[in-house]
């Protein structure tokens, strides 16, 4: 059996990794990733988002009668299918069994994506479409554009948005002394980009109707990639701290348990979208707050993982986060995080079942 795992660009290194080397562990000399060392060409094509970015792969696999190709996350459906036209048209089909990843919130982000990625679900050498999920098997594409064909379609695979780090439960005064953390404070926990969807914005509003000084706010989050004009004064609050710095995997472990609960302030296009932060929670054995779309309303409400708040409403996410610090003890220990976390497959049961 020949596997090409394509690994598009150094920019998407932290979600290619651990497929890319938990695929070459399982299947070693099977395994081809192909990367920037097999296309020179390869991260300038990702960068610009150029068309003929899956060209040279989907030479290799046709040339070389591969097995399977493996797209860890599928960006660009629509030059995939035009790729995949041109060699029908030529009568060069491809035989190869194309596998990809992708998500719900990008899936069905408009009507022009959901029809590419129906075509691409129509060609035969299309084996699996795999879709990441905080609710893996309950997790649904809602009743739109080329609803019969995603509807009960075998080659969709429905998963759970798998675990990027080992998140371990730490006592809390070593973690707080690691970042310089008060220890008689109640903190709340922001972890991830600055990205407009996150919502960082709407939390600290939220923090300015806050008038428990005992509530602190620790903002883990480089300032890199940001797409929108963030007031920074806002991050000089008083119940405020920001780390500015990368966190590396090593120091998740400390940074969640230096905290009691963490917000997530997910804007509305976060609705059908993972989330590796709530997953993390769970694992520290952290209450969350969360907006009140799916799958982070469904996921708190099925395990107790914290409090809901209406979603893009700086008001009510203040009210959330009041909730929880006064009922902390009920929510902290009515939550199910273990019952969440042994649904998640391991990386290699995840990557053995991919090509079967």
């Amino acid at each position: 059996m020949k596997i090409v795992v394509f690994a598009e660009n150094k920019q998407a290194d932290k979600i290619n990794a651990p497929f890319v080397e938990v695929a070459k562990k399982v299947y070693k000399e099977e395994c081809l990733v192909w990367d920037s060392s097999c296309q020179k060409d390869l991260e300038y094509f990702a960068q610009n988002k150029d068309n003929r970015i899956y060209e040279k792969v989907l030479d290799y696999c046709y040339e070389n009668d591969v097995e399977y190709l493996f797209i860890v996350y599928l960006h660009h459906p629509e030059y995939l299918i035009a790729e995949l036209n041109v060699r029908n048209y030529k009568g060069s089909s491809l035989k190869t069994k194309i596998i990809y990843g992708s998500d719900w919130r990008l899936a069905t982000i408009s009507d022009a994506r959901i029809k590419a990625l129906a075509d691409l679900l129509r060609e035969p050498c299309v084996y699996k479409m795999v879709n990441y999920s905080n609710i893996g098997e309950k997790a649904t594409y809602p009743k739109s554009l080329c609803w019969d064909i995603f509807w009960n379609n075998p080659k969709v695979v429905l998963s759970q948005a798998l675990l990027y780090a080992d998140v371990k439960r730490l006592p809390q005064e070593e973690a707080r002394k690691k970042f310089n953390l008060p220890l008689d404070k109640f903190i709340y926990l922001f972890f991830g980009t600055m990205y407009y969807g996150k919502g960082l914005d709407i939390l600290l509003n939220a923090m300015k109707k806050i008038e428990d000084r005992n509530i602190l706010l620790f903002v883990s989050a480089a300032s890199v990639r940001i797409n929108y004009d963030l007031n920074f004064e806002d991050l000089k609050q008083e119940n405020v701290i920001w780390n500015p710095n990368r966190v590396e995997d090593e120091e998740i472990s400390y940074l969640f348990s230096a905290c009691d609960a963490v917000v997530m302030p997910y804007r509305k296009t976060y609705l059908n979208c993972g989330s590796s932060v709530l997953t993390q929670s769970c694992q520290a054995h952290k209450p969350s707050i969360v907006p009140n779309i799916t799958p982070y309303q469904d996921l708190s409400m099925e395990h107790g993982l914290g409090v809901r708040f209406n979603v893009e409403d700086a008001d009510s996410l203040a009210l959330a986060m009041i909730d929880l610090r006064n009922n902390y003890s009920y929510f902290k220990n009515s939550a199910t995080y273990d019952d969440y976390i042994c649904k998640i497959p391991s990386w290699e049961e995840f990557i053995t079942n991919l090509f079967k």
